[in-house]
Parts: structure tokens; sequence; C-alpha cells
């Protein structure tokens, strides 16, 4: 009887297991199923709103084109069209490819379109001089389709339209403009579900379902974007304003994922349409400019700040007075405390630069560059040089390359007349290696007429004292805080537009006269708070400024940047993103948050 009950529990929990083992494989059985039902369900979703792939990245919307076919037959052509504000104007081609035709499509941001030079300074300009000279019976197009801030995803756009017009050669030089515009997704919808499940199609779908305007389906406009869009990005940076798309680790790895996706399908349709394809990183300039927005850690305690004050402190008044070898001290202690404030690593740089520790100063550059809290300057050439490895791209690596004009191999202003924005010698070099490449990789529909050598161009060094050229530059230096650099920049617009004046009508020189004006008022306005600015960092202000004196120095800056930036800003909107001062009282609305946090619209 024992035996016989021993045996029926026995078989009753057996029982129980298998049925237990049995809903257990079919329930994981179901989630298989919904899993790969709800990833195959949002594969076609995407593909019928035509999204990029998983990552949350925007998509285009209103997209409108460069050119537009004028005329038929033979002698119609494509002609630049009103759309695409920063594309320059005035390009045209055949509509009708003839055999003896070579066409180039360079695409990029403005360091590839020539800016702040006139466009035929540029290097797609420079190429196209070159390749008439190497194919004197051939016509030779280079089309300069490259535009201010645009990042890869407007490049990609432009592609995706000028791949359809028969290329022989694309050049794609970007990186630099990858955060000037917010095309991924929200912070609410990066956060996602928690844990496992934000890994689950299923549960994305369900969250997507129910959480409206959070789903992860952002667009970005073609046809509206021009100057206006960049107003805000502009005060951003000239308040100080840190972006929050690079202080998010999770937002910086999505920033470089789209960048990735975006060369890769130009990478890709090019090897399946048969064009050619050069790839080109992007020189920054490391050693003459100094990180334009610098932000602590955001854990930095009380005890922190006062020894990162004092540290930084000693360190930049060494630096001020010439002591290398203190001030590089100094300054490595306050990257020890914070190694997230920029400008720290920038002058410890400068310092070991003048001791001639090469090596340790290109550290310093690269850590200021990497934690520049409103990033500028390309954080993407590791990406270039990967996906043209990957698909057997040609690269000319502009680096290296710029790198070899440096006496010290660290790009500065040697090459660079800003950030990242090119001399016109240096564009020569560069048009002259894409010619090189062309060359040596067989690309050219016939053997050069000419040897390379011999399409050299000589740059005459009067060519950047163009009145064009240094208005753009002051503007720049104005914004992204170069103050060193400024005097120097005024001095040279004096100089320029004096001895231009006697070409001009009377109308032209009360202009060019208001200018001069304008500029030395903005130079005297940011001589005064250069000191406020210095004395801030310092921990100095109540030490060099009398009582009510620094809010005035701060409110004679705020007016400036209002006259010179805020053009398309309402004043309560200019007002939200003027930051929180001890010394100063502000009008209008204040930005929510704890004092110096920045606006939660603040790209």
């Amino acid at each position: 009887m024992l035996v016989k009950m021993a045996a029926d529990r026995v078989r009753r929990t057996l029982g129980l297991r298998r049925r237990l083992l049995f809903c257990l494989a079919a329930g994981l059985l179901s989630l298989a199923l919904l899993e790969l039902s709800s990833r195959a369900l949002e594969a076609i979703v995407a593909a019928l709103e035509d999204e990029a792939p998983p990552g949350g990245f925007a998509r285009a919307a209103n997209v409108v084109p460069v050119f537009a076919r004028d005329g038929s037959g033979a002698g119609a052509r494509y002609v630049r069209t009103e759309h695409h504000w920063w594309i320059p104007y005035g390009q045209s081609f055949a509509a009708v490819k003839s055999p003896r035709t070579f066409r180039v499509f360079c695409l990029g941001g403005s360091a590839a379109m020539g800016w702040p030079h006139h466009m035929k300074a540029s290097f797609p300009a420079l190429l196209e001089i070159k390749l008439r000279q190497v194919l004197p019976g051939y016509e030779v197009e280079v089309l300069n389709v490259a535009a201010n801030t645009y990042g890869s995803h407007r490049v990609k756009v432009v592609f995706d339209e000028i791949v359809g017009y028969q290329p022989d050669l694309v050049v794609v030089w970007s990186g630099n403009n990858e955060f000037v515009e917010r095309v991924i997704c929200d912070p609410q919808a990066l956060a996602g579900p928690p844990g496992l499940l934000r890994h689950l199609a299923a549960a994305r779908l369900v969250r997507s379902a129910f959480s409206g305007s959070e789903r992860v389906r952002q667009v970005f406009d073609v046809a509206g974007y021009g100057p206006r869009n960049q107003s805000t990005n502009r005060l951003s940076h000239a308040f100080g304003w840190p972006l929050e798309a690079h202080q998010d680790t999770r937002q910086l790895r999505l920033v470089e994922a789209r960048f990735r996706y975006n060369l890769e399908a130009i990478a890709g349709a090019c090897r399946e349409r048969g064009v050619n394809l050069f790839l080109l990183t992007a020189p920054v300039n490391l050693k003459d400019w100094k990180p334009g927005v610098s932000a602590h850690r955001r854990d930095l305690g009380e005890d922190d700040l006062a020894r990162w004050q004092q540290s930084f402190r000693e360190g930049f008044l060494a630096f001020e007075q010439g002591r290398w070898g203190a001030a590089a001290a100094a300054l490595a202690e306050s990257v020890a405390v914070d190694p997230e404030y920029a400008e720290a690593w920038f002058y410890r740089g400068s310092a070991l630069l003048r001791l001639g520790r090469v090596a340790e100063a290109r550290r310093c550059f690269e850590e200021a560059l990497r934690r520049d809290a409103f990033p500028v300057r390309s954080l993407f050439n590791p990406v270039v040089r990967e996906v043209a490895a990957r698909y057997q791209v040609p690269l000319i690596d502009l680096v290296e390359l710029l790198e070899r004009e440096c006496k010290d191999g660290l790009i500065g202003s040697e090459v660079l007349i800003d950030y990242v924005h090119t001399s016109v010698a240096a564009n020569e070099i560069i048009a002259h290696h894409v010619l090189l490449a062309l060359i040596e990789r067989g690309l050219l529909p016939a053997p050069p007429a000419v040897s390379p050598d011999s399409t050299r161009i000589a740059i005459p060094p009067e060519i950047e004292e163009e009145v064009l050229t240094l208005r753009g530059l002051f503007g720049q230096f104005l914004v992204m805080h170069q103050y060193e650099g400024l005097d120097d920049v005024a001095a040279r617009m004096h100089r320029a537009v004096e001895g231009w004046m006697p070409e001009l009508e009377p109308a032209k020189q009360a202009e060019m006269r208001d200018l001069l004006v304008r500029v030395d008022d903005a130079v005297a306005v940011i001589s005064r708070y250069r000191r406020l600015d210095r004395a801030e960092k310092l921990g100095l202000v109540d030490q060099e400024f009398a009582p009510g004196e620094a809010a005035a120095v701060f409110a004679e800056y705020v007016d400036l940047i209002r006259r010179t930036e805020a053009h398309f800003v309402s004043e309560s909107e200019f007002q939200r993103l003027v930051p929180r001062k001890s010394y100063a009282e502000r009008s209008g609305p204040s930005p929510a948050g704890s004092e110096n946090e920045a606006p939660a619209e603040a790209p």
C-alpha cells in the first residue's frame, strides 16, 4: 500500500512537472512568435515610413531638389533651384551628359563648401581648374553642393539626388555639423522601456502605440531650412550653454551611429551604382582654437569644485605669466579633479607644447576636443576611416595631409583660419591630392595631358585679407569665445576696408565705415567682457569688479549678442537663453531649474 501511494505521488509530481514544462515551453514559443512578428511589423512600418534603421534617427520631410531641369532636348540643363539656401547658387550642368564629360560632385558642410572665402577659392573650384588642364579635350564639371551647417543627414539628402545625375566621382567631406541639429530621438524616447524590455520589439511597439508624442518618429525639414534655424544655436553658443546630446553618452552614441549610417548608405549606394567615391577626413584646429564651451562634470561636489578652482586658477595665472612648467603641473591637478572641463585640457596642452612635449600636448588637445561641451569640430574621423576601409573606398586623409603642413605636426592656424575652415592655400593642397588620387587609381577618362605638378596654383597670401572673409571670421571669433584673436581680426578688417575704400562708390563707402564702427564697438564691449569672463573662471569677480560693475559689463555683452545674433528670435526667447548670474538681475522669464542650468528647449 505504501509503495502504491509513493508511486502515485511520483506520478502526480512528474505529471505536474510535465504540465509546467509544457506551459513554459508554450509560453516561450508564444513570446518568440510575438517577438518575431513584432520585429517583422517594425520592419514593415519603417519601410512604409522611409525611416532610418533602428536607433531613432530622423527622416527627411518636405524634400526639395537642389537642381531642376530647364528645357528639353540636347540643350536642356539642370540649374540650381531656390531651395537649399546654403548651397552655392549659379551652378548648372547639361541634362544629357556627353561621352566626353567628366562630372564631379563635392558634398559636405561649410568647410567643403569653402566658407568664408569666395566660392572661386574653394577646393571644388580649384579642382576644376586642375582637371581642365589634365583633360583638355573634355567638358569638366565640378559641382559644389556642400552647404553651411549641413550634417551628414542633410548631406545624404543631397547625395540621394545627385547620384542620379551620372557623376563620375562623388567627394564627401563631412563630420563637423553632427550636433548642429537635434535629429536623433527625444531623451524620453531614448530612455525607452526599462532594462531588457528596451531590446524587445514587442515592448517597443506597445510603448509606441500608447505613448503618442513620445514616439520615435522625428523628421527634419528640407524645404524650410535656412538661417533662422541656427539663431538659437548661435545664441546658446554665445551664452555658453552645453549641448545635451554631447553630455548624454547614449545620445552621443546615437549621433555617432547616425553619422556612420549616413556614410555607409552613401558608400553602399555608390558601390551598387558603380559610382566612384572619395571619403575625406575632417581636419580640426587642435592647438589654436580654445573649446567654445566648457562644463563641469555633473557630480562635482563643493569640496572638489573648490579644489578644481584653486588648481585651475594657479595653472591659468602661471600660463599668463609664461611659466609653462608650473602651468602644466597645476592644470594636471585640475583635470584630475574634473576631467570634463575642456578648457583646462586646452591650456595644459598649450603649456606642454611650449615646453616641447608635443606628444603629451596632442593628448591634451584631443581631450579638449572630445570634451568641448558645444562640439562644432568633428569627433568622427575614426568612423570615416572605418567606413572607407569596410567599403574599400579611397580615403584622402586630410588630417594627416594637413598635419604635414604644420611645424609641430599639430593642426592649427597654419592651415585653418578658424576652428575647421581651411585657408585657400590648404584648399589648393586638398584639390591637388584629389587630383593625384584620381590619377593614381586610373579614374580619369583619359591619360593626363600634363603632369600633376604643372597644375599647382600659386595662392597669394593677400587672398585671406578680403573683407568678406574677415567679416565672416569676426562673427565666428565673437560668438565662439575666441577673444584672444578678435583684436587681430578687427585690425585686419580695418586694413582691408581702408585699402578697398578708394575703389568704392560713396554709398558703399558709408556702408563700410558703418561696418568698422560696429566692429570697433564690438571689440570695446568684448575687451571689458573678456575681463569678466576671466574673473568668473578664476573665481575672482568680487575681487576684481566693484559692486554693480560686473552686472553692467554683462548687460553690455548681452546687448551686443542681442544686436548681432538675435535676428530671428523673440525677446522672450532671447531672454530665456540669457544665463543667470549671481551679480546680475535679469528681466524676462528665467530658465527652469537651478542656477546656470540650460533651458529645457535649448539645443
